[in-house]
């Protein structure tokens, strides 16, 4: 999952990752993760939001 991590647009990693379409990427992450890239990222962002939120306890 190291490129979803990445700032790189769906597109761009769809394409460098092999996949000849954006929404075939989709598609397989989709059935694999059960959520989309974006949700994916937007995850990570908020995991990485609380655990900014514990260190400063």
């Amino acid at each position: 999952m190291y490129a979803i991590i990445s700032v790189k647009s769906v597109t761009a990693i769809a394409y460098r990752t092999g996949f000849s379409s954006a929404s075939h990427f989709i598609s397989i992450f989709r059935s694999s993760m059960h959520m989309t890239p974006l949700a994916y990222r937007k995850s990570l962002d908020r995991v990485a939001v609380e655990e900014m939120a514990g260190n400063n306890e």
